[in-house]
């Protein structure tokens, strides 16, 4: 384990009191609360254009593409280092800019990296940081994630409304190959996956729609409402089943995965949305405002006794199931946001992660730098279930 620092033991005995509040008055409404923002040591010195930050839980990394750079950097959370990945694109003249590392995902010793200047994949080995192979994208590609269930590479290119899929080879190194591609009409902004119920979801941004994909067949199941004029990022909670939407207009969105993507609850905050994450730990939702320079931290809350998730193979992915008693009243018991707070970032500061040491990552793209926020609020996520009388 690594050593605690002085912040972190800070944060743990703040942790603590709120926690011991908590416990002893359950009524007790939680106050906004400001919590400190602290900026990490960037070696760029001109404004990057980010966008996709990520965090792999088993890499134990914050993956960072910095765009102008030509670098993605992997940060350690627990002692700040950080590795820069060379190979992309490098802007050289400010007069002319030019994007490279735009988005990343890793699997299997491997980092694959989206140039948005050469419109490729960029597959490089991570002990070495050696670039490996440059695979071209049909169109200007925004988004990369790994589908852990069947070994591919998605690659959002809104430009030709697709999703376009790339097999992974089991060879080391491994080689790509474009085999299909999804069509998303009017889309695809975002893209999230929900591994245990074998899922991805993207947006059709100015439809107010979101597509649910079952990413074993590659099909589009369904098209959800979800209440956006325009619906950027998105983040899931797989345990409880919900998906959170930002929307761009100022406004936060909360789906219920199991029961056809109903709206829960919602919440208006800031303005100029565009990135949303989520701290399955504490059940928190960490969502930047560009125009206002603030990342709110709401909790999640979930009544006790909603249904739990299924594993079972042969009802995954199910996305419909029978609306409780009570109708749409008892489904909009289920869960709800409380504000706990917010911290300082920047106006443009949009892109926004989570680590597992309850950590907020959000980009400064004003200076290349990134701010840190540890989270000391405590878990309060479980309200009382409301009264039958």
């Amino acid at each position: 384990m690594a050593p605690m620092t002085k912040n972190r033991a800070r944060a743990l005995i703040m942790t603590l009191v709120l926690a011991g509040l908590l416990a002893g008055c359950g009524s007790l409404k939680l106050n906004p609360y400001s919590l400190d923002s602290e900026a990490v040591g960037m070696p760029f010195n001109i404004p990057i254009s980010y966008d996709d930050f990520t965090y792999d839980s088993h890499l134990h990394r914050v993956i960072i593409p910095a765009g102008e750079s030509g670098q993605v950097a992997l940060i350690d959370p627990t002692n700040l280092q950080m590795q820069l990945i060379s190979g992309f694109s490098q802007q050289v003249d400010p007069a002319d800019p030019i994007i490279g590392a735009s988005a990343a995902a890793v699997a299997g010793g491997y980092l694959y990296g989206l140039d948005q200047k050469t419109m490729s994949i960029k597959t490089i080995e991570l002990s070495t940081g050696n670039p490996i192979a440059s695979t071209p994208v049909q169109a200007a590609p925004e988004y990369i994630r790994f589908i852990s269930a069947t070994g591919e590479l998605w690659v959002t290119e809104r430009k030709s409304n697709q999703i376009e899929i790339f097999s992974v080879s089991a060879d080391d190194p491994p080689a790509l190959q474009s085999t299909r591609v999804i069509s998303i009409p009017n889309g695809p902004q975002a893209l999230v996956i929900d591994d245990q119920r074998g899922l991805a979801f993207t947006n059709r941004p100015n439809q107010g729609l979101t597509d649910v994909i079952q990413v074993m067949t590659h099909t589009v199941i369904a098209a959800w409402g979800n209440g956006c004029s325009s619906a950027r990022g998105m983040a899931v909670d797989e345990n409880e089943g919900y998906l959170i939407v930002a929307c761009e207009e100022g406004k936060l969105v909360v789906m219920d995965i199991n029961n056809d993507g109903y709206q829960v609850t919602s919440q208006n905050f800031g303005g100029e949305l565009d990135s949303v994450a989520y701290n399955p730990n504490l059940h928190h939702v960490y969502l930047p405002s560009s125009a206002s320079g603030l990342v709110a931290i709401f909790q999640l809350q979930t009544a006790q006794g909603a249904p739990e998730p299924t594993n079972d193979p042969e009802k995954t992915p199910a996305v419909s199931l029978t609306i409780p008693p009570g109708g749409t009243e008892a489904m909009e018991s289920r869960a709800s946001l409380l504000l706990l707070g917010t911290a300082d970032t920047d106006v443009k500061a949009k892109c926004v992660t989570a680590d597992e040491y309850n950590d907020i990552w959000v980009c400064n793209p004003n200076n290349g730098q990134v701010f840190f926020i540890h989270d000391s609020f405590p878990d309060a996520s479980v309200k009382p279930q409301a009264s039958s009388r």
